[in-house]
């Protein structure tokens, strides 16, 4: 190794901001330092590049055990796309083990931290579910938010139709 052929900036991670196919690779309940809230903690891998992972936050209960709305509406829609649904009334640290391999499509933004550019999940209503698992050759689906309620309302309406026979 020689110190003047170190790189002299960070490598890229050639993940662009947009919709991305992601795979949930560990997830754990934690508790915040700042806040004290009870969140789950999920780490998220770009399908095609193993070695860049994203963490996402889901907080959901307050330091004084009450519901954070927007923290439970966003874990809602995470189980939702990746079709993890626990039956009746459930305890938080029963789905890391669920959400572990489970895939879904998410836009990921820029957000700027301490002067750098750092990309995070974007918003929940952006999730959609993964239609085929893809290689690390295949071609991003596009699927969008609005094509994926399309989806659902053709889907829905195919059933409706159904109920005629």
């Amino acid at each position: 190794m020689n110190f003047n052929k170190l790189p002299k900036e960070a490598p890229s991670s050639n993940i662009e901001p947009g919709l991305n196919n992601l795979t949930i690779t560990e997830a754990r309940v934690e508790v915040s330092k700042k806040k004290g809230s009870k969140m789950l903690v999920v780490t998220n891998m770009v399908n095609g590049n193993e070695k860049f992972t994203i963490d996402d936050y889901y907080a959901v209960y307050d330091k004084d055990g009450n519901d954070i709305s927007f923290g439970q509406y966003k874990l809602g829609r995470l189980l939702e796309v990746t079709n993890t649904i626990p039956e009746g009334n459930f305890e938080l640290n029963i789905l890391p083990l669920m959400l572990k391999g489970k895939q879904y499509i998410a836009n990921l933004i820029n957000e700027e931290y301490n002067g750098k550019d750092y990309l995070k999940v974007g918003k929940p209503d952006d999730y959609a579910p993964l239609g085929a698992s893809p290689t690390n050759d295949t071609p991003k689906e596009e699927v969008t938010p609005n094509s994926f309620e399309k989806q659902v309302d053709s889907a829905t309406a195919e059933n409706d139709e159904d109920d005629d026979i």
